[in-house]
């Protein structure tokens, strides 16, 4: 099976190559192809290599992290960007959220091993967040939800917004005691697909099981309809 193919975008040296070392000794599935330690070195690396991910930080000399997702995303739309930073600045989120990243994480709240399965994750389909970022995704009390709930006493965890309608609709099946192969039949999904978007579902509500899920997830699946 051939790894998966990565770019790291930071300009923090030491850590990059130790970061490298580190999935070069640890991971069978993850391979990093380039560093670069500023957003335009990073673009013509991209541009050489075409890498399957792009790790990249937020605040970086020449041209930070904002502006390289989105010269990223106008040339090459393949390639995902997930952004690993120490600065959780809303404006640093939403921006680089609405220029296509599939993921924004912060350095102290994710331990190496962790970022493995994340990054694996976050290429497989997953949306990934560190805790401390979802909530400068949250509209602000002006703003309605995306499912316009009006009830104010219910409180909607914050997983539920990171699901697409397809995640929630194999999540409200899963509650009502579908199987994979079943899922696969009513959806007209291949079963292989089935258990994929299941896993997606898993990483971001944080379970490990079916019986997990369906406790924590049961509560909101009146939700899982809008």
């Amino acid at each position: 099976m051939s790894k998966l193919r990565i770019v790291l975008v930071d300009d923090q040296k030491i850590f990059a190559e130790t970061l490298r070392k580190y999935i070069e000794i640890s991971s069978d599935e993850l391979e990093i192809i380039g560093i670069a330690y500023n957003g335009k070195d990073a673009l013509e690396i991209i541009e050489e290599l075409l890498p399957d991910l792009v790790l990249l930080d937020v605040r970086m000399p020449v041209m930070d992290g904002v502006e390289t997702i989105e010269e990223i995303q106008k040339r090459f739309q393949k390639v995902k960007v997930v952004m690993l930073s120490t600065f959780d600045d809303e404006d640093y989120v939403k921006q680089a959220m609405n220029f296509g990243a599939v993921g924004y994480l912060l350095k102290e709240d994710i331990d190496a091993e962790e970022l493995l399965h994340v990054i694996s994750a976050a290429f497989r389909g997953a949306v990934v967040f560190s805790p401390n970022v979802l909530p400068k995704l949250m509209p602000s009390k002006n703003e309605k939800t995306p499912s316009d709930i009006k009830d104010a006493e219910v409180n909607i965890p914050l997983w539920y917004y990171s699901l697409s309608r397809k995640e929630k609709k194999i999540l409200n099946l899963i509650i009502e005691g579908y199987e994979n192969r079943e899922i696969s039949e009513f959806m007209f999904l291949g079963e292989q697909t089935v258990k994929n978007y299941v896993s997606i579902v898993y990483s971001k509500i944080g379970t490990h099981s079916r019986r997990q899920t369906i406790k924590i997830a049961s509560p909101f699946k009146q939700y899982l309809h809008e």
